[in-house]
C-alpha cells in the first residue's frame, strides 16, 4: 500500500526551532526520538530538506509549528539554503552539509547540486538544487 507518492513527512518542529520557523526553510533536518524536526547535525544523520514551514505569525500567535520534511532522496528539484556562500555558485556546483544545516560549496561527501547560479555572499540565499 503507498501511503505517500512524494517522499515528504509533515511534522512538527522541535521546540528549539519553533520560535523562528520561517528561517529554517532549506537547511538539513532529521526527525528526532519524539518525531519532531531538528537540524541535522551532519550530513549522515539528515533525513532531509525542510520545506513549507509554518508562517512566522503562526509562531508569535502561540501555535504548534511544523513543517514538511522532504526525504533526502527526492526525485526533483527543490530549494536549499546555502546560507552566506564564499564563492558564487554555478549550476552544477556540488553542495555540502555546512554549520547549522545550511548546505555550501566545499570539501565533504555532496548532499546536492545547484541547478542555478547565486552570487557569493548574501545569507540566507535559496537555491534550486537536486539532492543526491
Amino acid at each position: 500500500m503507498i501511503t505517500n507518492h512524494t517522499p515528504a513527512i509533515r511534522a512538527p518542529y522541535a521546540a528549539a526551532l519553533k520560535s523562528q520557523p520561517h528561517i529554517h526553510e532549506g537547511k538539513l533536518g532529521k526527525l528526532n526520538a519524539a518525531g519532531e524536526i531538528e537540524l541535522a547535525t551532519s550530513a549522515d544523520d539528515a533525513f532531509g530538506i525542510i520545506s513549507d514551514p509554518d508562517s512566522l505569525a503562526t509562531a508569535v500567535a502561540g501555535n504548534a509549528t511544523s513543517a514538511t520534511l522532504v526525504h533526502r532522496k527526492f526525485p526533483g528539484i527543490i530549494q536549499v539554503n546555502v546560507g552566506a556562500t564564499g564563492a558564487a555558485i554555478t549550476p552544477g556546483t556540488k553542495l555540502v552539509y555546512g554549520t547549522g544545516g545550511v548546505l555550501t560549496t566545499g570539501t565533504g561527501t555532496a548532499v546536492a547540486v545547484a541547478v542555478e547560479s547565486a552570487p557569493a555572499g548574501q545569507a540566507g540565499q535559496m537555491v534550486n538544487a537536486i539532492l543526491l
